[in-house]
């Protein structure tokens, strides 16, 4: 399965262990090379909440981005891509396990407000 992923021309990716842990890019290095990836197509942006670092999610993490850089994320690929959707997934203001952290939606809300700045829907 990797080889086919490494040698299909139309997927490509930058993995979290790449940016962060081996620093073979930086984070904007990489955010960079998927927006040209995306050339001038209509692309989505996906923002998978279980990613950022401490976010209640079903799946929470200990490690991953920080907040700053999912806003970074959004904001730039607004901007600079051309974006059809924004899609925010699996965050979470209040667990079946009791657990429950209320900046989950205003983290979601900084969100959509940096897409919505870099879409020019906020000048």
């Amino acid at each position: 399965m990797w080889l086919d992923i490494v040698n299909n021309p139309f997927l490509d990716f930058i993995s979290y262990e790449d940016i962060f842990v081996h620093e073979k890019r930086n984070f904007i290095q990489a955010v960079a090379h998927a927006i040209d990836f995306t050339d001038d197509n209509f692309t989505g942006i996906e923002l998978d909440l279980d990613c950022i670092e401490n976010v209640l999610s079903s799946a929470c993490s200990p490690s991953g981005i920080k907040p700053r850089h999912a806003r970074q994320y959004v904001n730039l690929c607004a901007l600079q891509s051309k974006p059809c959707y924004l899609h925010i997934a699996e965050g979470a203001t209040r667990l079946t396990d009791g657990r429950n952290d209320e900046s989950t939606g205003k983290l979601i809300s900084y969100l959509v407000s940096d897409f919505v700045k870099g879409t020019d829907g906020g000048s």
